[in-house]
């Protein structure tokens, strides 16, 4: 990872199908060669590397004579001078340094094999699901102006561009036909899109699916598959610039700020794939 440099490790093994595992890891991340420019094109010299600490403890097994799965993670992250994006132009972005960010995090997964037997109609029935609760805030965030006076203080406020949940579930059935369904329920949670926690991208829920048919005859194998994504046409932006800040000609009125950039609609795909095995 970014911060990856680990300075303790501890594992327990519990029962079988089941272990515990607790990491401890500090590092540091210079910034990259576009975090450091300015928008005229000048090096911002006070721009500082980010550097964290990280506390995680990890579960993970199985129940059900290994037919249901789980991962699970908390997790802490102390860092120091991370680097936030501000959206001053169209396409044009500069970085400043938070004081302090802390992130709280769990994480889980549940995956079940509710059917899997080849000799059956339906020979795989598998729903899943994955969970993220994020609890991220500045810690210590204040802008100072050219005489070190404060100029906005966001201290405690929720990190931007992180959403509290994000569920990923679904899906997938197989039958000894070759025939086969496959669908996934993507839920975003509300965000904050600029340090001040004034504005905010709406929650959103998306759900894809794909189905086909799909047989293999000793070398040839063929499978034909349509599908769609975001099938109930919902509107929302995935891809928000953060902080972004909106200008106007002498006269006219500030636009709103042009955090969005809209995601496609319900979009339509199919194909047919051939191969052939030489062993």
């Amino acid at each position: 990872t970014r911060y990856g440099t680990v300075t303790g490790v501890q594992t327990c093994a519990l029962p079988i199908y089941h272990s515990l595992h607790l990491s401890v890891s500090k590092g540091f991340a210079p910034p990259t060669g576009s975090e450091v420019n300015n928008a005229d094109g000048t090096i911002n010299q006070n721009i500082r590397p980010e550097t964290g600490i990280n506390y995680e403890l990890n579960a993970k097994g199985t129940w059900l004579n290994n037919k249901l799965s789980y991962d699970v993670s908390v997790y802490r992250f102390n860092l120091s001078d991370e680097l936030i994006p501000q959206s001053v132009a169209q396409q044009i972005t500069i970085f400043n340094n938070a004081g302090k960010t802390f992130r709280n995090g769990i994480e889980l997964g549940l995956f079940w094999d509710a059917l899997k037997n080849k000799n059956q109609f339906l020979s795989l029935v598998r729903p899943f699901t994955t969970i993220t609760y994020s609890d991220f805030r500045f810690e210590d965030y204040k802008i100072l102006n050219q005489q070190n006076v404060v100029v906005s203080d966001f201290s405690g406020n929720a990190l931007t561009g992180i959403m509290p949940w994000v569920i990923n579930a679904g899906i997938d059935i197989e039958t000894k036909f070759g025939f086969y369904l496959y669908s996934t329920f993507f839920y975003n949670d509300q965000m904050p899109m600029n340090d001040a926690n004034t504005d905010f991208n709406e929650s959103y829920k998306v759900v894809n699916i794909k189905m086909g048919y799909r047989k293999n005859w000793k070398r040839l194998g063929l499978n034909i598959y349509t599908g769609a994504d975001n099938i109930f046409n919902e509107k929302y932006s995935s891809q928000i610039a953060l902080n972004a800040r909106s200008f106007a000609a002498p006269g006219q009125s500030i636009p709103p700020a042009p955090y969005f950039n809209p995601s496609p609609e319900t979009m339509w795909y199919g194909g047919i794939s051939i191969k052939y095995f030489f062993k």
